[in-house]
């Protein structure tokens, strides 16, 4: 079998050899996943997922390129979304949604691929124990400290003062990872 690929074996035995060529996953050796080989069969089918995984990879291009493009491609149609759904019937805010995208790019991309990588080399793994304690520390450290960034950017990126953003920093900091615990 070729380095990279990953066998599954479902409920009636049968082997399943997945990812050849795309990324090379965890060791998922010879146990049973039966519940995840289907949407895993049918994304490492999809050619387009296949160069995403190669880019994430390294193989060939610099994974924090793809993550930035990844990253801004979501922060663009978030505000998209955002501004169709919240402020729907006002006009379309092209500097927001610029600056959303800028934010993407050079704020969330790069500090979120160097966290989450500093954080699997000191919690390795994705058995109960390191998931929980990833989590906890991404939910109780993480997001706080990168809500307070984000306000941060967005304030001084639509020209305000650091005397009115940090007043405003308390405040949000504190409601909105409660609002991202309720959903």
């Amino acid at each position: 079998m070729k380095k990279g690929c990953a066998r599954i074996f479902d409920r009636n035995k049968r082997l399943t050899i997945l990812n050849c060529d795309v990324v090379e996953p965890p060791c998922v050796e010879e146990r049973s996943m039966s519940h995840l080989a289907a949407p895993v069969k049918m994304l490492s089918r999809s050619k387009l997922w296949g160069i995403y995984g190669k880019r994430l990879s390294g193989q060939g291009f610099i994974p924090i390129g793809t993550k930035t493009a990844s990253s801004m491609l979501a922060f663009a149609l978030g505000d998209l979304l955002a501004q169709g759904i919240l402020a729907f019937g006002t006009k379309f805010n092209l500097v927001r949604f610029l600056r959303m995208i800028l934010f993407g790019g050079i704020v969330h991309a790069p500090s979120g691929h160097i966290f989450y990588r500093f954080l699997e080399r000191k919690i390795p793994g994705i058995d109960k124990d390191a998931l929980l304690k990833k989590v906890a520390i991404d939910q109780l450290f993480w997001t706080p400290i990168f809500a307070a960034v984000t306000f941060s950017f967005m304030g001084l990126a639509s020209g305000h003062s650091t005397k009115a953003i940090v007043p405003l920093l308390g405040k949000r900091n504190w409601n909105n990872p409660i609002l991202e615990y309720c959903i």
